[in-house]
């Protein structure tokens, strides 16, 4: 949008990858939870869900042609 380009945080990078390593598949938000962050990091559960909202928004930013689609309380499919 304004020309810069906006590199994704750690944890994106780890949910990014996880939604990709499913190919298409339904990942569910508890699975997301897991991926987005190391076994020893004491960070809540909303820390994911704004992640994934960002992820939301990049491919607007960027005319990508990736979407992270939502499935209300289940969780998230890249499509």
């Amino acid at each position: 949008m304004d020309g810069v380009r906006r590199t994704p945080s750690l944890t994106e990078s780890r949910l990014r990858g996880a939604l990709a390593a499913d190919d298409g598949a339904l990942v569910h938000r508890d699975a997301l939870v897991r991926a987005g962050r190391p076994e020893s990091a004491q960070v809540g559960d909303n820390g994911a869900d704004h992640c994934l909202t960002r992820l939301r928004r990049k491919p607007r930013e960027t005319d990508s042609h990736l979407t992270v689609a939502t499935a209300p309380g289940i969780g998230h499919r890249l499509s």
